[in-house]
């Protein structure tokens, strides 16, 4: 959108068994985001391409994708199943759900393979780019990711020594 450097912040839940992330912290991030606003606003950020115009008018657009490192694939394609198969409900399920226990049982609509067509799963750098360039070129200026599950450190690492320094290419 023309107003500077991408600003890509890697947030750091809780990534217990819990599945939830929380609001976490900025623990790495490229070049512009040490100095970027903490205080992008959850229940506003753009989760479609096509939300970009309607939040364009706060200034600085960001979104969120989540995320799953692992060396094992497969690992994290479970990983992912079991503890955030919520993201990946169907239409406005998410939105109409009154209680945990629905959401529970809704998630059984969630499939492995649903999973692993949707979300970055493994250690394959290319891939992690991709999930973050999609939004770049969709013309958000923040990107947070966000790591789904335990590996919180190695995520950490993983994104800094190797999936940055690319984006910043």
């Amino acid at each position: 959108m023309g107003r500077g450097p991408l600003a890509i912040a890697c947030i750091r839940g809780t990534g217990g068994e819990t599945g939830r992330s929380g609001r976490g912290r900025a623990d790495c991030a490229g070049p512009e985001a040490a100095g970027a606003p903490a205080l992008t606003s959850y229940n506003l950020l753009a989760i479609l391409p096509a939300l970009l115009v309607l939040v364009s008018v706060l200034g600085v657009v960001g979104t969120s994708v989540k995320v799953c490192w692992s060396s094992n694939r497969e690992q994290a394609v479970e990983t992912v199943h079991r503890l955030w198969p919520t993201e990946l409900l169907p239409g406005e399920l998410a939105q109409v759900l009154p209680t945990p226990a629905h959401f529970e049982q809704a998630s059984g609509l969630v499939t492995r393979e649903m999973v692993a067509d949707a979300v970055t799963c493994g250690d394959e750098v290319e891939e992690h780019v991709k999930a973050v360039r999609a939004y770049v070129r969709a013309g958000f200026d923040e990107v947070h990711v966000g790591q789904i599950g335990p590996d919180q450190e190695v995520f950490f690492e993983a994104y800094r020594e190797l999936v940055l320094p690319v984006l910043g290419r």
